[in-house]
């Protein structure tokens, strides 16, 4: 899994005044300058760049409808200052800078985005852009000494930068146990900056390592929640049952526990005389592994499921206490931080564990959230609607999902799988293994489908091509119209029996839900061979990938062995589909 990873930073300028010089900003016009990080390294195993003949600069504004080009401008790659004058005011312009190696035509070999532009009369707003590769992966340089890690967590904050936390670093062979035990959770945490495309460490470490844990931004405080997690996990050496599983008794107690960290300070809080909260410890004694978190409205966060699963070594935790949500309140002038007690008011109607958590709609300032899968029992989905007095102790309710039609999804139970939402309250369901009456059976590539709700239910439509099932992989949308599925752990087909892969898969499907179909674009080169990564999407529409494994027993430290944090920047071809090549990547009007 290793890949050549330096990094060689570029920050550059364009003058596109007519004689190649500055001009001095005149009053009726605003100026955009732009200063570009250019990641200037494939991912390939030698190490080559494409060369880059002329860069191309689009602005749109988005307030008006189409979208109105003000500014369209080539200019060779050799200039030394990048700025545009005579910008109209406007508070929503969008940019893309493209690299070309050849004719307007060809397709771009560095691609970047920036959106919601402010640009004020007589003024000059900075942009700054990561420039990636088109199509391609770009090579991030971690930290000296930062580990390679599963399961972390990938947090993107209001200045577009990325949280990376925890996940674990560690696999070992212990004599006996017929499993590798997956340990060595990280309490180390980093920042991605997107303005210029380092990583760097976060200032102190979490009072905790955790992996397998799960964090969401809280926007009205400027933070960050981490919660629950375990100190270790197991994946056990044969194929014919799920093989991934944790043991009660040896998970350590960071599974009831949460971090903070606050994004001003670029720390986390301690667990000491200023933690801000009542208790560092949720109400419930479970330790939630997995768990989901959903962002209400009033700035509470609902944290559900987390239990155990069936695998090879364990049964679906019977412990009703997993099956009752609970909810964390911020702390305000007017209300006591920490984990309320809800006297088993947010109880949900199936334990869960490996379940989704999405944000079906916002009606009458209410959140609605959907929660799909991660059960053996009914339903298999449910949703949370917020209630307006939560901050005051007065909770929401759980529904079961009614079907449009009862017998459509009828005793499929996925876990591990991925709910992407889309445009018009419908959602892509993909991969996942699937629970059978004997416990967790492979993915399969059928399993995928689109997910619609109209009137309170919901209605699902098969979808063909996904070709490899999968789990513990990724699936983003940067338009809600088009979703990448990229990585995972898959099945084998050995003596006419399917059975779990012990490898993760480079496999990569794209979904358009115009077309509704799943492909793989020609122009897009095929990434690692990685599941139980880290990933979120970019101010530039690009994705950043972090961690994962393609086989845990060789690409963590293992033994005497270590291998770098593996930190990437995608940038798939539908950011700029080939239509759009001629156009600098929009549509003409």
């Amino acid at each position: 899994m290793k890949r050549v990873t330096w990094l060689l930073v570029v920050v550059f300028g364009l003058s596109l005044a007519a004689c190649g010089e500055e001009e001095v900003l005149e009053e009726e016009g605003a100026g955009i300058e732009m200063q570009v990080s250019a990641l200037s390294v494939s991912c390939s195993s030698d190490g080559s760049t494409p060369s880059i003949s002329k860069y191309r600069v689009k602005i749109v504004d988005n307030n008006t409808i189409p979208p109105e080009v003000v500014a369209d401008i080539s200019t060779g790659a050799d200039q030394k200052v990048l700025r545009l004058d005579k910008i109209p005011e406007s508070n929503n312009l969008e940019l893309t800078l493209i690299g070309l190696s050849g004719d307007s035509s060809a397709a771009p070999v560095y691609f970047s985005r920036a959106r919601g532009i402010q640009v004020e009369k007589g003024k000059t707003t900075p942009v700054f852009l990561a420039l990636g590769e088109y199509a391609d992966y770009s090579c991030l340089a971690p930290p000296v000494g930062a580990p390679n890690v599963l399961f972390p967590t990938v947090t993107s904050l209001p200045s577009g930068d990325v949280l990376i936390a925890g996940g674990f670093s560690l696999a070992k062979d212990p004599s006996g146990l017929g499993a590798f035990e997956i340990s060595g959770p990280s309490d180390r945490a980093y920042i991605y900056d997107v303005r210029n495309g380092t990583v760097s460490t976060v200032g102190n470490l979490m009072n905790r390592g955790r992996g397998a844990h799960s964090a969401i931004l809280l926007p009205k405080k400027g933070q960050v929640l981490l919660v629950g997690g375990t100190d270790r996990m197991y994946k056990d050496k044969g194929k014919a049952k799920f093989p991934w599983y944790f043991r009660k008794e040896m998970m350590g107690d960071v599974g009831n526990t949460y971090e903070i960290y606050d994004i001003e300070s670029k720390t986390f809080l301690r667990w000491d005389e200023n933690w801000p909260d009542k208790s560092y410890r949720m109400t419930k004694s479970v330790r939630r592994v997995f768990p989901g978190l959903s962002l209400n409205n009033d700035g509470t966060v609902l944290v559900t499921g987390g239990g155990q699963w069936r695998s090879v070594q364990t049964m679906m935790e019977t412990d009703q206490d997993y099956k009752v949500a609970e909810m964390y309140r911020p702390q305000t002038e007017s209300y006591e931080g920490g984990f309320m007690d809800s006297f088993g008011a947010l109880t949900m109607k199936a334990i869960r564990a490996g379940h989704t958590s999405v944000l079906m709609e916002v009606k009458d300032k209410l959140a609605h959230h959907l929660y799909w899968g991660g059960t053996d029992d009914s339903p298999v989905a449910e949703v949370y609607q917020e209630s307006s007095g939560q901050l005051d102790g007065i909770f929401g309710m759980f529904r079961a999902l009614e079907f449009q039609d009862n017998k459509q999804y009828d005793g499929i139970k996925p876990f591990f799988h991925t709910f992407t939402p889309l445009k018009d309250s419908s959602f892509l369901l993909a991969g996942g293994v699937l629970h059978k009456t004997e416990g967790l059976a492979p993915p399969e590539a059928g399993h995928a489908y689109l997910v619609r709700i109209t009137d309170g239910k919901a209605n699902l439509q098969a979808i063909k091509g996904m070709t490899e099932g999968r789990y513990f992989h990724q699936a983003y949308s940067f338009d809600n119209q088009n979703v990448v599925l990229m990585g995972g752990f898959g099945m084998v087909l050995e003596e006419g029996a399917k059975l779990f892969a012990s490898d993760a898969m480079d496999d990569m499907r794209f979904f358009n839900s115009t077309s509704m179909a799943i492909t793989l674009p020609a122009a897009d080169k095929k990434g690692l061979p990685r599941g139980g990564f880290g990933l979120t999407v970019l101010p530039n529409d690009c994705v950043v990938l972090v961690g994962g494994v393609d086989n845990p027993a060789g690409a963590l430290e293992f033994d005497s062995g270590t291998l770098p944090l593996i930190i990437e920047q995608y940038c798939p071809s539908t950011v700029c589909p080939e239509s759009m090549w001629g156009s600098a990547c929009y549509p003409e009007n």
